[in-house]
């Protein structure tokens, strides 16, 4: 069942309309030049739906989705490829294969509704999509809708489209918890390290950075010992992000200093090397940089630092994507129910 709640913020020279289904937050712009008297009216109706939505049980039906939209879906493809630095990275370069993967979806979705399909009518189009989805795997599912939600949430935010039908559908693959390396499996690997390698290792293990912030995209005069920071130019959300610098990480990586990058290698390379030391220090479990990452979460957590500091450390925007490190195994939750006093 919807769990209701909306907000209404000015943004620019238009109104935003925010509210919530099943958890997941979405949002609406009315037009530019809208007054606040028809901005409430809209409100009110988005209210009214809400609650018919979640006493009646019927599907949600936005206000604003209603309205003709004249964008065909080869349209949408064609402006999203156009404007794909924007929408994709925030004016960065975009791989080829995240090129790929968003061109794969709307393949997919122009196989199932057609290139001259409207936007405004892909509602009425859920039967097809869900036929078209239903020939993959779930995890092919997955990649295919959260792809298409990122092009059409970011086609609204620029006033482009009406609606996000992607929003309504479901993803049928659970976030779970890719496992972690033990310290003495870490030391291991390490050993095996050096150079260039060694350093990205380092930041992984130590600070949590992913691969794509690692390599080529930390200099070492943005290490700023002294203060315990170090700055990560144009991060995951292609803004500056600071991370911490543990005393840990400083005792190893402030030996091995120089000049220019810390870590002057492509991640594929930095993966490369990692999984080749790992195979000579005999670990057999999967993962190299990735891994390194959530094994830094499963410690911080194992040594009951609260779940927000962890957020911190590994600069989610959301408390939601770090609980997906607090699952425990089955032993794990025998010991702490044996210690538990009641």
């Amino acid at each position: 069942m919807a769990s209701l709640s909306k907000r209404r913020l000015k943004s620019g020279t238009g109104w935003r309309i925010d509210y919530r289904i099943n958890g997941k937050f979405y949002s609406e712009y009315l037009p530019p030049g809208t007054s606040q008297t028809l901005a409430r009216q809209v409100l009110t109706e988005f209210d009214q739906r809400l609650i018919q939505s979640r006493i009646k049980g019927i599907p949600f039906v936005s206000p604003l989705k209603e309205q003709a939209d004249p964008v065909t879906v080869n349209d949408f493809r064609k402006w999203f490829f156009e404007n794909k630095t924007l929408a994709i990275k925030k004016g960065r370069s975009v791989d080829d294969r995240t090129i790929y993967a968003y061109d794969h979806a709307f393949k997919k979705l122009i196989s199932a509704v057609g290139e001259s399909a409207k936007i405004a009518q892909l509602e009425n189009r859920i039967v097809d999509i869900e036929k078209m989805l239903a020939g993959y795997s779930p995890t092919s599912q997955s990649i295919i809708i959260r792809h298409l939600r990122a092009a059409f949430n970011m086609g609204i935010k620029r006033g482009h489209i009406k609606q996000n039908v992607f929003n309504m559908i479901p993803i049928t693959t659970e976030r779970k918890d890719p496992g972690f390396w033990t310290i003495e499996e870490k030391d291991a690997v390490q050993e095996h390290l050096k150079g260039e390698a060694l350093k990205g290792f380092l930041l992984a293990r130590h600070a949590g950075l992913r691969k794509v912030e690692i390599c080529r995209n930390v200099l070492w005069e943005d290490i700023f010992w002294e203060s315990g920071y170090g700055l990560i130019r144009e991060a995951k959300t292609g803004e500056n992000q600071r991370f911490i610098i543990f005393p840990v990480l400083e005792r190893e990586l402030r030996p091995l200093a120089g000049k220019g990058y810390v870590c002057d290698m492509n991640y594929t390379s930095l993966d490369h090397s990692i999984k080749k030391a790992k195979k000579k220090a005999g670990i057999t479990k999967p993962g190299a940089v990735k891994i390194l990452r959530h094994s830094l979460a499963h410690e911080l957590l194992a040594q009951g630092q609260d779940i927000r500091f962890v957020q911190l450390v590994l600069r989610h925007a959301s408390i939601i994507t770090t609980q997906v490190y607090t699952n425990f195994r089955t032993d794990e939750i025998r010991n702490i129910m044996f210690a538990v006093k009641t």
